[in-house]
């Protein structure tokens, strides 16, 4: 008899089976410790991928934030800029202004000549002379707050524009 004939009487059919299913399942777990370092490793990498991403995610919002802040001083500089030169602009308008009406006040009474040191004639450049009559349909009175209102406004305004236009000569 043969050798294997012997181990066959030995341990049967039922041996046979057993020490088949031991190899069949020593493979299977060979496999499976495989599949489950292949895994470890995708984890691995997953999480390092991760991380990753979430570091780029944070510098770019950090950068986000930097330029925001970096545009938003530039613009609170632009603007302190504007109203100083704002102010400077309303200060010389309004003694304009006020050298105006001191210049052309008007008489109450009515009168339509102009007077030494009043009307539009007075010495500082008026366009007319001081010899010149006018008409009521020549002359307009405004009170002085409106000379002061229109004054502001349009030196406001002014500024706005300027700022604006410097806006977008910058971009």
């Amino acid at each position: 008899m043969t050798v294997l004939a012997a181990i066959w009487r030995l341990i049967g059919v039922r041996g046979a089976f057993a020490i088949a299913f031991a190899i069949i399942a020593a493979i299977a777990l060979m496999r499976l410790d495989a599949a489950r370092e292949r895994a470890e490793r995708w984890e691995t990498a997953y999480d390092s991928l991760t991380r990753e991403y979430t570091a780029a995610q944070d510098e770019a919002k950090r950068k986000a934030r930097e330029a925001r802040e970096e545009q938003e001083q530039r613009y609170r500089d632009l603007q302190e800029q504007s109203d100083v030169r704002l102010a400077e602009a309303e200060s010389e308008a309004q003694s304009r202004a006020d050298d105006f009406i001191r210049r052309n006040r008007v008489l109450q009474q009515g009168t339509c000549r102009p007077s030494s040191g009043t009307g539009t004639g007075s010495g500082s450049g008026g366009a007319q002379g001081d010899n010149r009559s006018y008409s009521d349909a020549e002359l307009v009175a405004v009170p002085t707050t409106d000379v002061k209102i229109c004054t502001t406004l349009h030196t406001r305004l002014t500024a706005a524009q300027e700022w604006a236009r410097s806006l977008t000569e910058d971009n």
